[in-house]
């Protein structure tokens, strides 16, 4: 005859209370969490997916920082150069004018104007840093602030202080991009145009007043050409810029369905189906009840009470 003690009847229910309680433990923890399991030895197969899946979220949450950066800064480039190439076709319109009515009494100060408009809009900053730098992002790229100081200087290459390398950045794994063309790209001929006519200004034959000589005409004439050189030099950086605007927008796009995608990956792969959570979770509280009640019995039992 086989031989049951009371003793291992009691443990085994107690095993039975205790794997319920387990149980009922690991399926509150998925409903409250909302995830499958807390660490990554909970989801067994799945947690070299897993694990892939976040690290992919992760960079490609990191592109799309980068690229809502990207889109601001292109946003006020985009203004930043538009001002400068009204600045040029201001400068072309103004001599213009001057040569068809033969007067230039007020040349200068309207000059000096679309000047002032040039060296604001190459010297714009967003986040604390100078757009137009290059890679030197913590110094104004133009360093005068009026047609005196060009005038002075000894080449209009020494008016600029931008780097020699423009800013790059990462659009994704596989593109990297200038961020901004460096002022003197953009703007040097245009520059060099207000450097000539204030020296001109300044010179034996200048300087310029109510009535044109023929030394002025003539210099006015040649300087329109110059002036149409410098204007399509501008309009070919905001065209670059314009380019990288797409290229950012498309970019953005691009990571944001792919985020979208991981995020819906990473989710089957972590989340709990929460009805499926919450119908286990009750499950697993009947067991405890019955295991509790089980156990509870038992403690109360002795095999002596069957004896006598």
């Amino acid at each position: 005859m086989t031989r049951i003690a009371t003793s291992q009847l009691n443990q085994s229910a107690l095993a039975d209370l205790m794997r319920a309680q387990q149980q009922s433990f690991d399926a509150l923890q998925q409903v409250n969490s909302g995830k499958k399991a807390q660490d990554l030895k909970g989801f067994g197969a799945d947690a070299p997916a897993l694990l892939s899946a976040r690290g992919l979220q992760s960079r490609t949450e990191g592109y799309l920082d980068n690229l809502k950066v990207l889109q601001n800064q292109t946003s006020a480039q985009n203004l930043a150069l538009e001002n400068v190439y009204d600045s040029a076709t201001g400068l072309r319109e103004i001599v213009t004018n001057a040569m068809s009515v033969d007067d230039a009494d007020v040349l200068m100060q309207e000059v000096e104007r679309v000047f002032l408009d040039a060296v604001n809009a190459i010297n714009v900053k967003q986040g604390g840093q100078y757009l137009f730098g290059g890679v030197k992002t913590d110094t104004p790229p133009v360093n005068i602030n009026s047609m005196a100081d060009l005038a002075a200087a000894a080449s209009v290459d020494d008016i600029f202080d931008n780097a020699d390398r423009a800013r790059v950045t990462r659009l994704d794994d596989d593109r990297i991009v200038e961020a901004a063309p460096v002022a003197d790209e953009a703007a040097r001929e245009l520059f060099a145009s207000f450097k000539r006519i204030a020296e001109f200004d300044a010179g034996p034959n200048g300087p310029f007043g109510a009535d044109l000589t023929d030394a002025q005409r003539t210099f006015l004439t040649t300087e329109l050409q110059n002036i149409s050189g410098a204007t399509d030099d501008v309009s070919a950086a905001v065209s670059k810029n314009g380019l990288l605007q797409s290229q950012v927008d498309d970019a953005f796009a691009q990571q944001t369905a792919k985020s979208d995608y991981l995020k819906g990956l990473v989710s089957d792969l972590e989340e709990v189906d929460m009805a499926e959570a919450i119908s286990r979770l009750q499950q697993s509280q009947l067991a405890v009840e019955a295991s509790a009640r089980v156990f509870s019995s038992l403690s109360r039992t002795s095999l002596l009470d069957f004896l006598r």
